[in-house]
Order: structure tokens, then C-alpha cells, then sequence
């Protein structure tokens, strides 16, 4: 327990309370649609300081997601709704609310997200920024690493996991490993890639919650440690 860091982060919390928008956004740092994630993130932050009287900070940007990017999603079709981006990263502060609070009022919302990104893994395994894979095919692992940990901590709120979709994504993760870094890469086609912490801490982090891979999540951490 470090004062230091608590003094930070406390300050970084009171800030984005201060700084969310009417509409329950935060103005995100580039254009387009990054206002979604930039807000599940953001309320991630803030859920996390557990402090009561943040709650409706939290809900007005859950309710901002629903009304941008939740109500584009159809069930029946994978080919259509959000970015895969923001598809991931709502299931996980729906997830994170569920567990913090004991709620469930978002689950239905939770559970669309979830069947949409299993909706979107290819059939090699594969994941882009929508239902297309981009890059010549090849994808972006980023997106399976972020499908994964929406799903292991959905699984926590009695969602079930798609094991058919489940399974197909960790072909990519596995192909992702880079050879010289037992970190994950940006793609299977560039496994060694010098970026390495997001890709490699969350799908750890994935494969901790989900009681899979002990192995292969703990050669994530060891890379972490080596390398960051």
C-alpha cells in the first residue's frame, strides 16, 4: 500500500469525474468512435475507486455506450453493429459493474457483446476491427486478447463462454507467441513485435480469470518481467 500512488490515482479518478461529459462521455483524445471506449475505460477507472458516490458517473457513461454503440448490434448478424473495439471493451465495464455491485441490470447488454465478438472470430481464428478481417487477412491479436477478457470475466457473471469460438481465437493467440520474447506479438504473421504489454498483461490476465493455460499465463509473466 503505497501513499504516493493512492494520492495519484484518488487524483485521477476526482478528475475524470470532473471532466465527464453531460451526455455521460469523456472527449476522447482522437475523432470518430473512440468516445466508446474511451468511456468504458474511463468508467472502468472510476468503478474501481469503489467509492459510492461515483456510481452515477459510471451508469451515465454505461448508459452513453448503450445508446451509441449497444443499440447498433443485432443478434443475428455478426456482419453488422460496433467495432470490435468497442464491442470488447463495453462487455468488460459491464462485466467489472456486475462483479463490483452484485447488479445484473446490464447483463442482457453484457451477453450481446460477448455473442457478437464470438460472432466475429474467424474460421482460422482470426479477428479485425469488425466483422471483416483486415491486413491482408491476417488480423490484429489485440482484438482476440480483448474478446478473451471479456469473456473470462463475463463468465464470472454467469454468462457462458462459447468454447466453439473460444477455442478457434487461442489457434491465433498461440500462433502470436513470439519466438524470442514468449510475449504475444501484433499478429501471427509478426509474432516478435516490440510492443508487447497490453497484448501479453490482458490475455494473461484472460487466461488467470478463466482458470485456463496456467501454463502459457505464466510465460506471459515471465515475459512482462523480462522485458518491461
Amino acid at each position: 500500500d503505497c501513499p504516493k500512488a493512492n494520492s495519484y490515482f484518488t487524483g485521477i479518478v476526482d478528475h475524470l469525474v470532473d471532466i465527464q461529459r453531460e451526455d455521460g462521455s469523456w472527449r476522447p483524445g482522437v475523432g470518430g468512435d473512440a468516445d466508446v471506449y474511451t468511456g468504458a475505460f474511463c468508467a472502468s477507472a472510476v468503478l474501481s475507486a469503489d467509492r459510492k458516490e461515483f456510481l452515477p458517473a459510471v451508469k451515465g457513461a454505461i448508459d452513453f455506450i448503450r445508446r451509441k454503440s449497444i443499440a447498433l448490434i443485432n443478434p443475428d448478424d455478426p456482419k453488422v453493429g460496433p467495432k470490435s473495439w468497442q464491442t470488447a471493451s463495453s462487455a468488460i465495464l459491464f462485466a467489472e459493474y456486475q462483479l463490483a455491485t452484485g447488479d445484473d441490470i446490464f447483463f442482457e447488454d453484457l451477453k450481446k457483446c460477448c455473442d457478437l465478438l464470438a460472432g466475429r472470430v474467424s474460421e482460422n481464428g482470426r479477428m479485425g476491427h469488425s466483422y471483416d478481417v483486415p491486413y491482408e487477412r491476417t488480423g490484429l491479436v489485440i482484438i482476440n486478447v480483448q474478446a478473451h477478457l471479456a469473456w473470462a470475466l463475463a463468465s464470472k457473471c454467469d454468462y457462458k463462454i462459447d468454447p466453439k469460438a473460444w477455442n478457434r481465437s487461442m489457434v491465433e493467440i498461440r500462433k502470436s507467441i513470439g519466438p524470442n520474447t514468449g510475449a504475444l506479438g501484433y499478429s501471427s504473421r509478426v509474432p516478435d513485435y516490440p510492443d508487447i504489454p497490453a497484448r501479453t498483461g490482458a490475455m494473461a490476465t484472460a487466461l488467470a480469470i478463466a482458470g485456463e493455460e496456467p501454463k502459457m499465463a505464466k510465460g506471459f509473466a515471465d515475459a512482462l518481467a523480462r522485458y518491461q
